[in-house]
Formats: C-alpha cells, structure tokens, sequence
C-alpha cells in the first residue's frame, strides 16, 4: 500500500535526488517524501491566496511568500530563475521581475493583470 495521504509531489522510489525550492504547500496534503531535499519552501494554508475556491492562486497583499524567493542557480549551465508564468488554461506568459523573487506562481507586483475571471 501507498501513503495514507495525499501528497503535493511524489517521488518516485529509485529516482535522482530532487530539489524543491521556492514552493508554496498550501492545505492538509503531506511534503514530499524520497530522495531530495526542501529548500526555502512555505508551508501554510489557501488564505494567502484572493480565491483559491475559484483557482485564483495570487497572493494576497501582506503574505510571508512575497519577495522570499531565493536565486535557485544553475544546472547544466541553464538558469533556473523564473521567466514564465502559468495563465489557465495551459498558456504562459512572460514573468516579469523586480529583482525580488516571490513564492508564488506570480510575482505579487505584476499579478493583477493575470486575474482570474469569476
């Protein structure tokens, strides 16, 4: 049997060590268990978020997760820093950035004019 709970990310048993860094764990779900290791993550709950019953996952005005992002470096010679944005449905759209980098699928500065439609 698996875990009794549901998780945000699963590792695969066997996989290369994995990095998770600048994330948000938003709910009830378990952190990730395997071969890896949490890196400057925030763990809370959906009430930094305007609507998330409405999937509108920006963030709040006053939200520990505003501007405490952290460079992510390189791998391979590929920078990791965020350029894009998810915009449902599956589209994406140029993240802009005023050199302090949010947790969040958005950067708060630049995130009104992503809103969701009610």
């Amino acid at each position: 049997g698996g875990p009794s709970i549901a998780q945000f990310i699963r590792i695969k048993q066997g996989s290369d060590p994995v990095k998770i860094l600048n994330d948000i764990f938003a709910g009830p779900e378990g952190l990730p268990h395997g071969s890896g290791a949490l890196e400057n993550n925030l763990v809370t709950d959906k009430s930094i978020f305007l609507a998330p019953e409405r999937y509108d996952y920006r963030l709040k005005t006053g939200t520990k997760a505003i501007n405490a992002g952290i460079y992510p470096g390189e791998l391979n010679g590929l920078n990791l820093q965020p350029t894009f944005q998810i915009v449902h449905p599956m589209q994406a759209k140029t993240r802009k950035s005023d050199g302090a980098l949010d947790l969040c699928a958005f950067e708060y500065k630049y995130q009104q004019q992503y809103a969701v439609a009610k």
